[in-house]
């Protein structure tokens, strides 16, 4: 894998265009990895407690939902922040720390911690 060019070239963005994402080493420090990943973990169990006690959505999406978010989701009333599961996987059965580890993706969660939220308006200003 390529490490992080300084600045973009159209192979890159061809590559983007066709797959829809671009992935580069060293991207972020050892630090701003663990920090994301912490914040990612914090983040999901949270959600995942309220939605224990019943204040976080569970939505199951019908028929013409696409693959990746045709199992159940768990969502913040207060945000978009989602957690996509699987299909077939019920996140209620699921202790929040096990939730984690099962989960397909997350939606929307840039804004839900400081650190994730610092990544995303770092990477912003480096592009600009």
């Amino acid at each position: 894998m390529e490490v992080c060019p300084a600045q973009l070239n159209e192979s890159h963005i061809d590559c983007y265009h066709q797959r829809g994402y671009l992935a580069f080493e060293d991207v972020l420090s050892a630090q701003e990895v663990e920090e994301a990943r912490s914040a990612l973990s914090k983040i999901c169990r949270e959600l995942m407690e309220r939605a224990h006690t019943g204040e976080a959505r569970i939505e199951e999406r019908g028929h013409e939902a696409t693959q990746n978010y045709s199992g159940k989701q768990v969502l913040d009333p207060n945000s978009n922040f989602a957690i996509h599961f699987e299909k077939g996987i019920d996140p209620l059965t699921l202790l929040p720390t096990e939730a984690e580890t099962k989960y397909r993706k997350l939606t929307e969660y840039n804004r839900q911690h400081p650190s994730l939220a610092a990544l995303v308006e770092q990477a912003g200003s480096e592009a600009a």
